[in-house]
């Protein structure tokens, strides 16, 4: 009979443990599975579109798992293991899909982002006059809005014969300058200066230039607010056409003005059917328009206009008039040779290239950057943009009149006069509910 050593058994078996243990200690930890993306739908859409994920390795716990759209985190809707559905970020822009789920990130087909404008009310909707943010805050007529590029507007009120600032982002509102009391253009400080239904303003460094439109046996005038003082650059006596220096010269009631790069204004003179020019020094004389009602193309005083509503200058010096009732946009060269840029002449909506598109009592005017030319279409309570190339579509409006804030395919504005756009391409509007509407690219 053979003897075993249970001493030596013993001493195997722990050996072999150890080892055993060893071995799994030095082993390295399974990381958890890296999630797979078998698909995605719809493939493209614009901000808020709803798509489905489909793949595996997804977690059911949605706070475990995240997705970006070209890098922009996206909103869970629901999830399970093979299935996350997801709505898609503002601002993603076309790029890869990714899903990280515990820390563990794969990458998945690309999505198309369809970028669309958006239109919200920035400030308005309270009684005539009252400052505040937003709804809270109120407007009697606005006609026209700049920017000065520092997140600012200005408006002027019509009504209430004030000028109002509004910050872009919040739309806090307040009272820049005016008495409130219609007097002959009475200059002073920001609190005692007087304006005759302010129209148009233009913005520029540290410089707000208004254009009071007229009222009464008063004509319009150019204004300059400078620092805490008002002064009047030319206009504001009686009403006429008269060409001349500083208050010698007249002007009819006057809605729009542009300044180009060399300090010189183009009023749009809407009752004298001219555009006149006035320099830095006050000098009016005539640029454009013989005073008779007509849509000539010519050149200087030979061409002819129908109320022409604003004016807009491209970077090339050329200026831009909403020709209002001719329905359209004439342009007009540094050397005064006047064209017809777009509309046919007849009331209408139509999109298209130059004269094939159509407009209905077109208003305000403003240029952006790339040097697209927006359009306040003021009857077809519409928003249209025009390219350098003279083709015109519509960006914001259905047509119908009303406050309606979204999509701009669905938004509603109710005849519109006056837009600016910043640096940003944002769109603010002078909508005659009477808000200031705010229309971004998402």
């Amino acid at each position: 009979m053979k003897i075993v050593n249970i001493s030596y058994i013993s001493l195997l078996a722990a050996t072999l443990l150890f080892v055993a243990c060893k071995k799994n200690s030095d082993s390295p930890a399974v990381p958890d599975q890296a999630p797979v993306i078998k698909g995605i739908s719809p493939a493209e859409g614009p901000l808020g579109t709803q798509v489905t994920i489909s793949g595996k390795g997804f977690n059911a716990t949605m706070t475990l798992d995240t997705v970006y759209f070209n890098g922009q985190k996206a909103v869970i809707i629901s999830a399970s293991d093979t299935i996350l559905v997801v709505t898609v970020p503002p601002q993603a822009g076309t790029g890869d899909v990714v899903v990280n789920v515990k820390g563990t990130s794969t990458k998945g087909p690309v999505f198309t982002y369809d970028f669309q404008y958006i239109v919200s009310t920035l400030a308005g909707g309270a009684s005539s006059s009252i400052d505040g943010t937003g709804v809270n805050a109120g407007f009697g007529v606005v006609n026209d809005i700049a920017n000065d590029g520092n997140g600012n507007l200005y408006v002027g009120d019509m009504s209430t014969d004030y000028i109002r600032k509004i910050t872009s982002d919040k739309g806090v509102v307040t009272t820049f300058a005016g008495s409130g009391l219609v007097t002959n253009d009475a200059d002073g400080s920001l609190t005692t200066a007087a304006f005759a239904s302010p129209a148009d303003v233009i913005a520029t460094g540290n410089t707000i230039y208004v254009l009071d439109a007229g009222s009464g046996l008063i004509g319009a005038s150019i204004r300059m607010i400078s620092g805490t003082t008002v002064t009047t650059i030319a206009g504001g006596g009686s009403k006429g056409s008269a060409n001349g220096t500083g208050t010698a010269a007249h002007f009819d009631n006057s809605y729009g003005f542009a300044m180009d790069a060399s300090g010189n204004f183009y009023v749009a003179d809407v009752n004298n059917n001219k555009i006149r020019k006035v320099t830095a020094a006050g000098v009016t004389t005539t640029f454009a328009g013989s005073g008779g009602q007509g849509s000539q193309d010519a050149t200087g005083t030979s061409a002819t206009f129908n109320g022409p509503l604003d004016v807009a200058i491209d970077g090339s010096g050329n200026l831009f008039v909403s020709d209002e009732s001719n329905n359209k946009i004439r342009k007009i060269t540094p050397a005064g040779v006047v064209t017809t840029f777009a509309g046919s002449g007849l009331e209408g909506s139509a999109d298209g290239t130059g004269t094939a598109a159509s407009f209905s009592y077109p208003s305000g005017l403003t240029f952006d950057k790339k040097g697209n030319l927006y359009v306040a279409d003021m009857y077809n309570n519409k928003i249209r943009m025009i390219t350098p190339q003279g083709v015109v579509t519509t960006i914001a409006g259905t047509g119908d009149a009303g406050l309606t804030d979204g999509p701009a395919k669905t938004a509603l504005f109710a005849y519109p006069t006056g837009l600016t756009v910043d640096a940003n391409g944002n769109i603010y509007v002078a909508d005659g509910n009477p808000v200031i509407r705010k229309i971004t690219l998402q």
